[in-house]
């Protein structure tokens, strides 16, 4: 391996995870110490821990792109739709196929609703859909994705990131939501070249997971939740036409 490569691996890989890894152990330690291991609630310390982290690797980087030479695209207003359509669509689809696979029951969720109940409805979203998104964005679309965009090109860059963002759920259901998720967030970071656009694509669909899909689960006809499917896999598919005729025009 050239002495470069590995300089860029150590860069967009290895200290943005130790950096997360090791802000993520302290608070959980601190946490501990003042309320004790059994009360410990791994949601609410992720939450705190994004804080610290965000702060960490918002600067990092900023310098990283700066070193590497990552081009950034520009804003349109149309992109805001593009990708809450797109965002809304994965989001409910996921939502609501893959409960009926035969996975394990997502203890992630539980613990969601478990912070829901005991603090409160802004407390939650500001943690889950709020701070994680940022945090998982600048990592996985802003630090993986442009260093395996460097070394391998857009098209692995794209599934590797998917990929590697489903494992690190831990979790059946949410892993292959989260590669699913994944290869749309890495696609909008392609073609838009804006961390930005994807933080605010993951926001929408966090905060579609804790509003909209829970009374969309309830319905049990299965008329209806295939006309839901038919809809979202239109305005999805609709929408990434439309982005693609936008870029070659």
């Amino acid at each position: 391996m050239e002495v470069k490569k590995a300089r860029l691996i150590i860069d967009g890989v290895c200290i943005p995870t130790v950096a997360y890894i090791g802000i993520t152990l302290l608070i959980s330690i601190v946490y501990g110490i003042i309320n004790g291991t059994d009360n410990l609630n791994a949601i609410l310390i992720q939450g705190i821990a994004d804080i610290f982290v965000i702060l960490t690797l918002v600067p990092l980087y900023i310098k990283f792109k700066k070193k590497y030479n990552v081009p950034t695209g520009k804003f349109e207003k149309k992109q805001i739709l593009y990708i809450t359509a797109i965002s809304f669509s994965v989001c409910i689809i996921c939502n609501i196929i893959i409960p009926y696979l035969p996975f394990e029951e997502n203890d992630v969720s539980k613990e969601i609703f478990e912070l829901m109940d005991e603090h409160s409805i802004w407390l939650s979203i500001l943690f889950v859909a709020i701070f994680i998104p940022i945090v998982e964005e600048i990592i996985f679309r802003g630090f993986m994705y442009d260093t395996a965009n460097i070394l391998f090109g857009t098209i692995p860059a794209i599934i590797i990131t998917s990929i590697i963002f489903g494992v690190v759920h831990f979790n059946m259901q949410q892993g292959i939501y989260g590669v699913i998720a994944g290869f749309f967030l890495a696609y909008v970071r392609y073609k838009y070249g804006r961390v930005i656009n994807t933080i605010i694509m993951h926001l929408i669909m966090n905060f579609c997971s804790l509003t909209f899909v829970g009374p969309i689960q309830l319905i049990k006809d299965k008329k209806e939740i295939l006309f839901i499917i038919l809809i979202c896999l239109t305005i999805l598919f609709s929408t990434l036409y439309r982005m693609n005729m936008k870029n070659n025009n």
